[in-house]
């Protein structure tokens, strides 16, 4: 069973594609102990690894912009402590080549959805480029303009893994809040 969300808000398209078969399948995170979580700080931002937000612009590409230009990037600068956000934002990964990689369908001007546990699985065993590999376009590419030469540069930028810390469907708001607490 595939559920797609594919909608327009201003000017921007989503799509994301939950194969809920297979994210049930998935590995759940176990909570922490309380002694693990109980000195935590109130508050916790991540911004000063992120990249400077990218456009998506009119494609279905959300997935393999928020797993791979801003998760994939992420991990990277804090991986090699780089804070400034100019030498991320240079440094960051490709979404157009996860999107192309993890399609499930053809698509035209990439407007269709994926699943956000491929795209992962994608990164983990493969890797991604660096989005200077293909800056004319970073949000949409052809399978063909896609160089052989990239897979073996992917296999330098993988991630160790991932898991996902509820199913969509359990708890309310504070539930959720609180698994990602605890993870």
């Amino acid at each position: 069973v595939l559920f797609a969300s594919i909608s327009t808000f201003g000017q921007h398209f989503t799509g994301c594609v939950v194969d809920t078969v297979a994210a049930k399948r998935l590995p759940e995170k176990a909570s922490n102990t309380r002694d693990v979580y109980s000195n935590l700080p109130k508050a916790v931002s991540l911004q000063k690894w992120t990249p400077v937000p990218g456009n998506q612009g009119q494609t279905g590409t959300c997935t393999a912009w928020s797993s791979t230009y801003c998760i994939a990037t992420m991990s990277w600068a804090m991986r090699n402590g780089i804070t400034n956000r100019k030498k991320i934002t240079e440094n960051a990964y490709l979404p157009a080549y996860t999107y192309v990689n993890i399609l499930r369908q053809s698509t035209q001007n990439c407007a269709a959805g994926t699943d956000i546990a491929d795209a992962c699985a994608w990164l983990k065993n493969t890797g991604s480029v660096k989005l200077s590999e293909y800056p004319q376009n970073p949000a949409c590419i052809n399978t063909s303009d896609v160089p052989t030469a990239w897979k073996q540069k992917a296999a330098q930028n993988r991630i160790l893994g991932f898991t996902k810390l509820y199913y969509q469907g359990a708890g309310g708001y504070s539930y959720k809040v609180e698994k990602v607490k605890k993870s």
